[in-house]
């Protein structure tokens, strides 16, 4: 369990031309990951992530919707505390997901 969690979300929604734009934001704090009867515990460290999502309406039920995902695509780390000194358990990046769609409801 993290000792704090932050979540931010700013968003235009103009209903007359049919944008929606939003930016997410999220940072957890440090969190156990695996515990060890002989060795240190193992901690995953925190990662900023932002998303971005825009959508417009091209006309009456039909909508382009663009999503960008992991924006900053930071590093994952996990370590442990061995004599005080924090090592490096594992490391990884999760990459990015674009999105592109178009809907059309009737």
């Amino acid at each position: 369990q993290s000792p704090y969690i932050f979540n931010a979300d700013l968003s235009y929604d103009n209903a007359r031309t049919g944008t929606s734009l939003s930016l997410v934001y999220n940072i957890a704090g440090e969190r156990l990951y695996a515990v060890h009867n002989t060795l240190p515990d193992i901690y995953e460290q925190p990662v900023h992530s932002m998303d971005f999502v825009w959508s417009q309406r091209l006309r009456p039920g039909m909508k382009l919707k663009l999503s960008v995902r992991n924006l900053f695509d930071p590093l994952h780390t996990r370590t442990q505390t061995v004599n005080e000194q924090p090592l490096i358990y594992s490391a990884n990046r999760k990459g990015r997901t674009v999105g592109l769609s178009l809907t059309y409801d009737f």
